[in-house]
């Protein structure tokens, strides 16, 4: 297993998605959908990385939000 965390994949993933053309690029078959915006696969990965961050941040605040009415309910 890796070392690295998520929100240093996350970063690095971001990091590669300009990459397009350069030898990042595997000529996959979506190459037509990077353009100027980098690679359509790492930019599609970060997109779901940062929304399954946002979904653990949302779940915790739902988390933090039932113990905190469980404490007053005693």
């Amino acid at each position: 297993m890796t070392t690295m965390d998520y929100l240093t994949t996350l970063r690095a993933v971001k990091r590669m998605k300009v990459e397009t053309g350069s030898m990042v690029c595997l000529g996959c078959g979506f190459e037509h959908n990077c353009s100027v915006h980098g690679c359509a696969i790492l930019r599609n990965a970060s997109e779901h990385m940062e929304a399954a961050l946002a979904n653990i941040d949302h779940l915790n605040a739902l988390l933090d939000q039932r113990d905190t009415q469980e404490g007053e309910g005693k």
